[in-house]
């Protein structure tokens, strides 16, 4: 049992590496400089043109293991998490990374983890001289290591939306200074984005992006709230668009805007502190009320057991 853990210790990483190293020479080998010439001469040259085609199916023969694993990322890149494309929960976390990447990622996180997983169930398994160790901790590490970047992702959209939270009833304001000033709203929107910094700035500049390719400002501006996926915004926007539709002033819409964005902000923050109020409870009742006891009845205890 102890020669079959030592030897998945040292066969899987030696495997691993091995095979990566292959896969990099073979593919370093396909890069000669008549291979990489061919293809942009291959219109003048027979033979620069059959080098070509022969070097491109030789790299994608050799690339086998990279490409499999592209095509495994992209099918489940493809995949929707919390009822959303993989891209929008992406874009909401502010990741410049396509979804394809980041599932790469995910898949390397998933192999790291299952590596870690293993070595520390092999030196586990060897004091105890038992195989199962090393399975339950290699399937604890891989699952860890697949579900751990989710989690931060999750974690670091929530934290961007709460921070777009923050920024909307300054932005909002600003916006309509901008628009009390003569401005249209097209040109403080591009004075926002300008300006500003932060998600909802980010929102604004996506917004921007779809009006310059001819997208009506109603449409850009939902599209944008709805991708971001923060209620408050969505709101806000639909709002403003209500606004435009019926031409009544917009300077008095993102007034009453802003108000109703402070008042939820301090709803929210009413909330929070009656949650931590509870919170404050738990080391209260748990940590200092028994130390607390212990002071007040230890010396009576000691006095009991010494007769006095």
């Amino acid at each position: 049992m102890t020669d079959l853990i030592l030897a998945i210790v040292i066969g899987a990483p030696c495997g691993v590496g091995l095979i990566l190293i292959g896969n990099a020479t073979l593919v370093r080998r396909s890069n000669l400089g008549g291979r990489r010439i061919a293809p942009y001469v291959s219109d003048v040259s027979t033979d620069a043109h059959a080098l070509a085609v022969t070097s491109a199916g030789a790299v994608r023969h050799r690339r086998g293991v990279r490409a499999r694993a592209a095509r495994v990322s992209r099918a489940l890149a493809m995949r929707t998490i919390d009822g959303s494309p993989l891209d929008d929960l992406l874009y909401r976390a502010g990741r410049a990374e396509s979804a394809s990447e980041w599932t790469s990622r995910r898949l390397l996180w998933l192999l790291v983890g299952g590596i870690g997983g293993l070595v520390a169930g092999s030196a586990y398994g060897l004091s105890v001289t038992s195989f199962a160790p090393v399975v339950a901790t290699s399937l604890l590490g891989a699952v860890g290591g697949w579900w751990l970047p989710l989690w931060l992702l999750r974690r670091a959209a929530r934290a961007r939306a709460r921070d777009l939270e923050a920024e909307m009833a300054l932005a909002l304001e600003f916006l309509g200074l901008c628009l009390a000033a003569g401005e249209d709203l097209v040109s403080a929107l591009a004075r926002v984005a300008r300006l500003g910094s932060g998600p909802f700035t980010d929102v604004i500049r996506d917004a921007l992006a779809h009006i310059n390719l001819g997208t009506p400002v109603a449409v850009a501006l939902t599209s944008s709230a709805t991708r971001a996926d923060v209620p408050a915004l969505s709101r806000a926007m639909e709002h403003i668009t209500a606004t435009l539709e019926r031409g009544a002033p917009l300077v008095d819409a993102l007034n009453a805007q802003v108000g109703d964005v402070r008042e939820e902000s301090k709803q929210r923050l009413i909330e929070s502190a009656g949650k931590n109020e509870v919170l404050m409870l738990i080391p209260l009742v748990f940590l200092i009320l028994p130390i607390t006891i212990a002071f007040a009845v230890f010396p009576g205890i000691i006095a009991i057991q010494a007769g006095l």
